[in-house]
């Protein structure tokens, strides 16, 4: 094999690192080990592509890929279509890595058409004509369900939205597609509901997500009555839609309340296979709600959050119409066996400062639904007169979920409606869509409930590039960010970039892992009318799996120990270890440096290939940062079956380019694979050594790093 005699950068830094020896006379070939292994680290380049085997990993400096195994996921969305309505599917990949393929399936009455798969690449979105298709094909369903399938390790970064618009009634309505994946607990809903305005009409939509049919009952409750409904039998992957416009009409006092449950087949191993949301308009004033319905069974501890809340007139930099004047109204339900006092918090900021306001508490007798009317608070003096943004939380004092709730943000005349549901909980990071185009806007709110500072990297992906600018969030603070500010005042992000497009998809990522706990809000509006672009109402990003690894792009022994989240929306994160163990402590150490394991490896010379592991402290970690979609105790995996072996022998070439300069040629007389073969360079002071052995450490098939020792004399290959 011919060595090349080109001197390389990684030879350029290893003189760096060798001359000082040099100067004061050292022998390198006779000087300490860690130099000399330093030395052989940096100067190891192969003088020809290594054979396949022996391939560089396509993940970075060793990490693996995601081990959470590859499954299909289903979500289901309602459409509303006809004379009125058109509706679109919008398909979102949060991922910021991975494309993601949708193969979206109407759901209608001759049963179901599948369409054409639809490739969204990451961190970008597309949308499909829903009533387009319908028109063409001849199909005259004016409702229906549609499911969108992918494969994916986890159901998370793919999210799906139908948008309905009635442009003639100017009433716009979003349905969040939802998987039986979610964070389902149990096998009840709850939801409350309520109609600013006479004439409002409602519905509820109830999915069979499953292969099984389902008995379904559902319950309305009006001034604390409960009023059962007939049983209804949905077949599998078919919709039910049940009326509310008389529960509206008569909950228009207090509010109302609906309750839906289920049975859970015998072969079924998970709950979730009924889906439930539902929607509000009134036609004549153009207002329009989607209503959240909550599982009861999920482990938070029942606060309930929510950003905009809105009185009055707006800041000028929101962007929202001139002659809009916002009305607010909380509607709340006990969904608790005892009574429940809840306890109204708002939180704004007034001249660059935090202010918190705690409205008097309510009590709600079981069953019971009352209305928080906020203009009647700050008539009362509960509130500034001045107020006119901020974000409420409502706490109940049973410290469990007790409360459902929505909040109603709509102009005087009802016609202009924004704002997302009781659905913000803490978390590390969400991803949606952002919009800057025409009148449009999009706002973000971040409040840090945890007890720690934190800090939100914004990204702004579009075709036009990535616009990323961290901001920080200090405990028990608000952040708001105006992206349409960002874009006009010329901000740059953190690489001095300027956001240059006018939509694409946003992600939000906190600096603290798991243990930051960030609760977001984002909406979407626009000036001209009251078009509200929907965002998932619980786009919650969890971690799906843990996997240990080994960092080898120093280069040099000892090798950091690494360990990779792997979460279903932001993608992969990194982390230092620490706690590891090794399988066998003769062949590789582990010690610890500043709170990060390092490894070294010392394999017998021996001629066989030997195999350590390198172990977490712990099988699992919880990883519970989310009150309502935590993944609770993940599984870690460890770096298994490195292999390591001393005993390939490299042999001087007489033509070595410069003095001292000794380039060395494979014997190739190893045995099992991967065989490392290839050339190394080496500098020394006092002539070249005969040949060089040289540990090879392998891991997952594949040769990582390789450190050696010089040798004058022996026989070759041991």
């Amino acid at each position: 094999m011919q060595i090349t005699k080109k001197i390389s950068s990684m030879l350029l830094v290893a003189l760096t690192f060798l001359v000082p020896q040099l100067l004061q006379g050292q022998d390198v070939s006779k000087s300490g080990d860690k130099a000399l292994r330093e030395a052989l680290h940096k100067l190891l380049s192969p003088a020809s592509p290594l054979p396949q085997s022996a391939a560089v990993p396509s993940s970075p400096f060793g990490r693996p890929s995601d081990p959470s195994p590859v499954s299909t996921h289903e979500k289901f969305a309602t459409f509303l279509a006809g004379k009125d309505f058109k509706s679109t599917l919008l398909l979102q990949n949060f991922r910021p890595d991975l494309p993601i393929t949708f193969i979206p399936t109407l759901i209608l009455s001759a049963g179901e058409v599948p369409l054409d798969s639809v490739t969204v690449p990451a961190h970008s979105s597309t949308t499909v004509d829903i009533s387009a298709i319908l028109k063409d094909h001849g199909y005259a369903d004016t409702r229906g369900t549609i499911a969108v399938r992918f494969e994916f390790s986890s159901y998370g970064p793919g999210s799906a939205v139908v948008q309905m618009r009635d442009d003639k009634d100017h009433v716009y309505l979003n349905s969040y597609a939802q998987s039986p994946e979610e964070y389902w607990n149990g096998t009840t809903y709850d939801a409350v509901v309520w109609a600013p305005h006479e004439g409002t009409q409602g519905f509820i939509a109830i999915t069979n997500s499953s292969d099984e049919a389902h008995a379904v009952r559902a319950t309305f409750l009006v001034n604390g009555t409960s009023e059962p409904q007939a049983e209804m039998q949905i077949p599998s992957r078919q919709t039910r839609v049940i009326p509310i416009d008389d529960l509206l009409a008569r909950s228009r006092k207090f509010g109302g309340g609906i309750h839906i449950e289920y049975s859970q087949e015998a072969g079924e191993k998970y709950t979730g296979a009924i889906l439930v949301e539902g929607q509000l308009f009134n036609k004549k004033t153009g207002f329009a709600k989607n209503i959240h319905f909550m599982d009861k069974a999920l482990p938070p501890t029942g606060t309930l959050r929510t950003h905009f809340l809105m009185l009055g007139r707006q800041p000028a930099e929101d962007n929202f119409p001139a002659n809009i004047a916002f009305q607010s109204v909380a509607a709340v339900r006990n969904i608790d066996t005892v009574s429940v006092s809840v306890a109204p918090t708002v939180k704004f900021i007034q001249n660059g400062a935090l202010q918190t306001a705690r409205l008097p508490s309510r009590s709600l007798a079981p069953a019971e639904t009352l209305l928080i009317d906020f203009r009647e608070e700050q008539k009362a003096g509960h509130l500034p007169v001045d107020f006119n943004q901020g974000s409420l939380d409502l706490t109940p004092d049973t410290g469990r979920v007790s409360i459902v709730g929505e909040l109603f943000n709509f102009s005087q005349d009802g016609g202009y409606v924004v704002g997302p549901s009781f659905s913000s909980y803490p978390n590390r990071s969400t991803s949606s869509i952002w919009r800057t185009d025409g009148t449009f806007q999009t706002t973000i709110m971040v409040e840090n409930t945890a007890a720690e500072n934190d800090r939100v990297t914004v990204n702004l992906y579009s075709e036009r590039g990535q616009y990323s600018k961290a901001f920080d969030v200090f405990a028990g603070k608000l952040l708001k960010i105006n992206v349409r500010d960002l874009q006009q005042n010329g901000v740059p992000d953190d690489k001095g970039n300027l956001l240059l497009d006018t939509s694409g998809v946003m992600s939000l990522v906190a600096s603290r892992s798991t243990h930051s706990k960030l609760s977001f809000d984002k909406i979407i509006h626009n000036t001209d009318q009251a078009d509200y672009v929907g965002l998932p109402a619980n786009a919650c990003d969890f971690v799906s799996s843990i996997a240990m690894w080994l960092d080898t792009s120093s280069g040099v022994l000892p090798l950091p120990v690494m360990k990779t989240y792997y979460w279903t929306q932001s993608g992969p994160e990194d982390s230092s270890q620490s706690g590891s163990s090794s399988s066998n402590s003769s062949w590789a150490q582990i010690s610890n440096s500043s709170g990060v394991d390092m490894v070294n490896f010392s394999p017998p010379d021996d001629g066989a290939t030997h195999f350590v592991n390198i172990n977490p402290p712990f099988p699992t970690e919880d990883v519970t940062f989310c009150d309502a979609c935590s993944a609770g105790d993940v599984f870690v995996s460890g770096v298994n079956s490195i292999g390591l072996r001393l005993t390939s022998t490299f042999f001087k070439d007489p033509t070595s380019p410069t003095p001292g300069f000794c380039s060395y040629a494979t014997k190739n007389c190893t045995s099992g694979t991967p065989t490392c073969n290839g050339g190394i360079g080496l500098l020394f002071s006092n002539g070249c050594p005969q040949f060089v052995h040289v540990i090879y450490v392998v891991v997952a098939g594949v040769c990582e790093i390789s450190v050696g020792t010089p040798t004058t004399g022996g026989g070759v290959c041991n």
